[in-house]
């Protein structure tokens, strides 16, 4: 039977003092529909404290949970996560192998009827190229999108193995075996990855990264370079720092 989402106050009571009053501040203004959030620097903040690699990148989840709790409060309906960037495999393959079991975890645990992601009734998506992950994170992964699938009162879509010029060239390749399946010529599906973003563009993008863009375009109310052209503004915080 699905779990009934909590309302507005019971998540607001959900946090802790100072949450709820900022909250309530940030509230007055204009809140955008849509946040992403690019994770960076979870390597970093653990080196710099003499910490695990893999010890920060779950301090990094657990940060990100606390936002999405934040996120809630705020009516915010939709918040996208890149998590783990087809480049990323390039690093050591036991960090690489750390991370990917640190996201099956999670998954799974989104699953549970006392998750923040059942109690807040957020639906989850997991795109980008998934056939290049593991035959159990795949099961994961359409595990949670099922459980999920009834969820409305918000969109959490995470990014796995993904990089722009891979999207780019997925959206060439759908579109030209959508050309041949009207002209009746017979194609062949190429690629492993699943649909990408939302259908509606984030409006703001955070990097939890202590390194900072340009002078220029940090302080620019238009477009970071790092990100999506139709992003209308970004801002770059230190990892774990979201507080106030």
């Amino acid at each position: 039977m699905p779990m009934a989402a909590a309302s507005a106050s019971e998540r607001a009571q959900q946090l802790c003092w100072w949450e709820r009053q900022v909250c309530g501040i940030v509230g007055v203004g204009t809140i955008p529909p849509h946040i992403a959030f690019i994770m960076d620097g979870n390597r970093r903040f653990a080196r710099d404290r003499g910490l695990e690699v893999a010890h920060g990148h779950r301090l990094g989840y657990e940060k990100l949970e606390q936002v999405l709790r934040w996120c809630g409060t705020l009516g915010i309906k939709a918040v996208t996560v890149y998590a783990f960037s087809l480049d990323n495999f390039r690093r050591s393959p036991d960090e690489v192998l750390a991370i990917m079991r640190l996201c099956g975890e999670k998954l799974r645990g989104m699953c549970h009827h006392d998750s923040l992601i059942r109690r807040h009734g957020i639906r989850v998506r997991v795109v980008g190229d998934l056939g290049r992950l593991s035959a159990d994170l795949q099961e994961d992964i359409l595990r949670v999108e099922a459980t999920t699938a009834h969820n409305a009162r918000a969109i959490l879509t995470v990014c796995l193995a993904y990089t722009s010029r891979h999207e780019i060239a997925q959206a060439v390749r759908r579109l030209a075996s959508r050309y041949a399946r009207e002209r009746g010529v017979g194609s062949e599906r190429r690629g492993g990855g699943g649909g990408s973003s939302c259908r509606a563009e984030p409006r703001l993008s955070v990097r939890s990264s202590q390194q900072h863009f340009p002078t220029s375009s940090h302080i620019s109310p238009r477009v970071s370079p790092h990100v999506s052209p139709h992003i209308s503004s970004s801002v770059c915080v230190s990892p774990h720092r979201f507080q106030f």
